[in-house]
């Protein structure tokens, strides 16, 4: 089985590679991401339930929220690429090409944003809550976390 140098080199822990992203390289390889991915996925399946009984079928909220999760975890990605090349010891024209991507990033979500004011303001609240799901779903644990609900160590 071949790995990049990103990827976790155990055989139960394969990285998730979404097809289409190739630069922007979206492995999700420690567990910490995983967990978060799987949590934010059950947010994200809650939330389309709960517009589907709010919005009925409207095709403009599921779209918005759907957009908006996939940039949060392409976002919750390029957090992480960015964090680890600053902690390793990598070359500084490394850090500089992680943090231009961040920077990018983040240009997109505005971007993203911005469009999807001009659409609607429906269509710009689901987005923008499809965008902070991720960093909701963290802030939900780690709320449990310090209360003592749970005990998982975002494992």
């Amino acid at each position: 089985m071949l790995y990049n140098n990103y990827a976790c080199k155990e055989k139960h822990h394969r990285p998730i590679v979404i097809k289409g992203f190739k630069r922007i390289n979206m492995n999700i390889n420690n567990k910490t991401e995983v967990f978060i991915v799987k949590r934010s996925v059950i947010f994200f399946l809650a939330s389309i339930m709960f517009s589907l009984l709010i919005y009925n079928i409207n095709k403009q909220v599921i779209l918005g929220l759907t957009i908006g999760y996939f940039i949060s975890l392409i976002r919750l990605n390029a957090i992480s690429f960015v964090a680890n090349q600053l902690v390793d010891n990598a070359i500084n024209l490394r850090k500089k090409s992680s943090l231009i991507k961040y920077i990018i990033i983040q240009i997109i979500t505005v971007i993203l944003l911005l469009f999807a004011v001009t659409i609607s303001i429906t269509f710009f609240m689901v987005t923008f809550f499809g965008i902070i799901l991720v960093p909701l779903t963290i802030l939900i644990n780690s709320l449990c976390e310090l209360i003592g609900i749970t005990r998982n160590n975002f494992e």
